[in-house]
């Protein structure tokens, strides 16, 4: 079997175009065609501009409810984030404030029985340790140098589990948080592996206050607290479900741009972004880090962000949009079909109404070209929709073939007058002569 070109495919329609081209200018030249342009222009334009806004309404209000959503959502996650870290202020709170720790560093500071002083503080952390899941490890610093703690990572007593991985020597901590009067957090770091499982940490801590004098410095108490509390409020919605895929994740980075929390924990402690660059850079930075820890399965992301001044940590939440604009997309072809068979609907109920119109021409055009052949006695016929306008042309059209038959009339009767007189003028003129000539 042969195969056909491309060349030859085209060659052939040009070749068909060529071919009908002055068919389709007069075609186009006509005031049937006219007429249907200027009907679907003036009838389908206005559908599709209000076909089109209205879309595009709906999208736009769709979005915005959906932002509206996710800010709302981001309040609650940032008072839930709080309402769970007050309970732990609160016991930090009973620590720093508590009358016999206080006693206890105050003695290890002046070297008063320093083991037993110490054993007597480690046997108070451990049971504070256990008022409240997620604490992980308690650590006094003395200003004396002394480190006391209770560590459930750690199988050591001479050094817990995060001191070495916090980014921080001892004395830059101590001074940190001595020399103010608030709770100071630490963000999120990689802890240590205990029983084969990673475990990261961030850390609240304040100076021990001693309210017989406010202005000592005596040591400071940390608050070592497990990072999956953070995640199980943040993302309760994807813990829950089996495969770990969400149409939404929230995490959370500090003041530094660093990961505090995220439920990819291999990215914990590193910089999410340069806090130094624009908005939309650092949006495109969150994007980047959601795409590679594969976290939403869709492409089309939205980022949004809420600083607390408190905590110094950025609230942010990534929603998946992919489903919304699929039906996005599904509402526009559906928009579009509809478009067009509105548009070959009203095509068609053009076409009939524009054959109704032209149907009037076109008789009148024929009975003018019946009475250029001579036949004057043809008359156009009323139909029942014919429309005034072309009535009132009939009309006139039958009006002046019956004056053109009546002046033909007249015309031929005065021409036979005129032949009846010139014979009787001859007549009269021969008659006298016809006389004489036979009388002579």
């Amino acid at each position: 079997m042969k195969k056909i070109s491309l060349l030859e495919i085209f060659n052939c329609w040009r070749e068909i175009i060529r071919k009908y081209k002055d068919k389709i200018l007069i075609q186009c030249k006509s005031f049937r065609f006219k007429l249907i342009v200027a009907f679907y222009v003036v009838s389908f334009v206005p559908i599709i501009i209000m076909q089109l806004l209205f879309f595009y309404n709906i999208v736009d209000t769709m979005q915005n409810n959906v932002d509206e959503l996710v800010d709302i959502n981001l309040v609650q996650t940032q008072k839930s984030i709080k309402t769970s870290l007050s309970s732990y202020e609160d016991i930090l709170y009973q620590m720093y404030t508590d009358d016999y720790i206080v006693e206890l560093v105050d003695k290890i500071n002046a070297g008063k029985d320093v083991e037993v002083n110490s054993n007597q503080l480690r046997r108070n952390l451990h049971g504070l340790a256990n008022v409240k899941p997620y604490i992980q490890s308690i650590t006094v610093m003395t200003d004396s140098g002394e480190i006391v703690f209770y560590d459930k990572l750690a199988t050591s007593t001479v050094r817990n589990a995060w001191m070495d991985t916090i980014g921080i020597d001892q004395e830059q901590l101590y001074q940190k948080v001595v020399t103010t009067n608030s709770i100071t957090i630490l963000s999120t770091r990689f802890a240590s592996e205990f029983s084969l499982q990673p475990y990261y940490l961030f850390h609240m801590a304040h100076r021990i206050i001693d309210y017989k004098d406010i202005m000592k410095k005596n040591g400071i108490i940390i608050l070592s607290i497990d990072e999956k509390l953070l995640d199980e409020v943040c993302n309760e919605d994807l813990n829950a479900k089996s495969n770990g895929k969400s149409k939404s994740v929230n995490f959370i980075v500090d003041s530094e741009g660093k990961i505090v929390s995220f439920p990819d924990k291999t990215k914990i402690g590193q910089t999410a972004v340069d806090v130094s660059s624009s908005e939309l850079e650092q949006i495109e930075s969150y994007k980047r880090l959601i795409n590679e820890s594969k976290i939403l399965a869709g492409e089309h992301v939205t980022v949004h962000r809420l600083w607390d001044e408190k905590l110094g940590w950025n609230i942010i939440n990534v929603t998946d949009r992919s489903e919304m604009f699929k039906r996005i997309s599904n509402q526009q072809k559906i928009t579009v079909l509809g478009i067009i068979f509105s548009g070959l609907a009203l095509i068609a109920l053009i076409t009939v109404i524009s054959n109704r119109l032209t149907r009037s021409i076109i008789r009148i055009v024929k009975a003018m070209k019946i009475a250029e052949k001579g036949e004057l006695s043809f008359r156009i016929e009323e139909y029942g929709n014919m429309s005034i306008e072309f009535i009132k042309i009939a009309e006139q059209f039958n009006h002046m073939m019956g004056k053109i038959n009546e002046l033909l009339e007249e015309v031929k009767m005065a021409s036979i007058k005129q032949k009846n007189a010139e014979i009787a003028a001859l007549e009269a003129q021969i008659n006298p002569h016809f006389l004489y000539n036979i009388l002579d």
